[in-house]
């Protein structure tokens, strides 16, 4: 093998490489129709710019339609859908959650004043749930302490044995109100 003459390698000795013809012309004159229109630039034209192509026909306004209806739903039922783990009781604002770590559930219920707090010191009673798959009741706790208008915490663990949600009826002045969470896993 040698490099710097003009040696091609690719056909056998003492045969003539072959030479490739292209001529753009012959081509095209036996190419079909919509090949010819391509190269002519009679080709279908393409919209230019995002918001162009989102409603050029009218299966992409269907589903641009479909997914701006899909986000005006998802953010009203975030600001304005059901928050059962969150309620105003007797003028306290009571917030419920737990999480699963190290097969423990930590629950927490975090009171904290709302427009209108209560002047004394109140009473809170809290009746804790944990709920397995089915919503059978695996177990149960019972928790006292006194709310002064300032923000605290009433917090329990359970052993986790399956518990998908908690459930926690909360008592403050007289009045009562179940809140619901279901677990993070962490």
């Amino acid at each position: 093998m040698t490099f710097g003459d003009d040696s091609n390698e690719g056909y056998p000795d003492g045969e003539e490489p072959l030479h490739y013809y292209y001529n753009r012309e012959e081509r095209l004159a036996h190419a079909p129709k919509i090949v010819k229109d391509y190269y002519n630039g009679a080709g279908p034209k393409v919209t230019r710019g995002l918001f162009k192509n989102l409603v050029s026909t009218r299966s992409d306004r269907f589903i641009l339609g479909t997914l701006v209806a899909c986000l005006v739903l998802v953010l009203f039922l975030s600001f304005f859908g059901n928050k059962s783990y969150r309620a105003v009781i007797g003028g306290v604002t009571a917030e419920l959650s737990a999480f699963s770590y190290d097969d423990m559930v930590y629950v927490s219920i975090h009171f904290s004043p709302s427009s209108k707090v209560p002047a004394a010191v109140v009473s809170v009673e809290a009746v804790v749930s944990a709920l397995d798959t089915d919503n059978q009741i695996t177990a149960k706790k019972t928790m006292t302490g006194k709310y002064d208008g300032k923000e605290d915490f009433i917090r329990t663990k359970f052993s986790d044995y399956d518990i998908i949600n908690i459930s926690a009826v909360v008592s403050i002045a007289g009045e009562s109100k179940t809140l619901k969470s279901t677990i993070e896993k962490r």
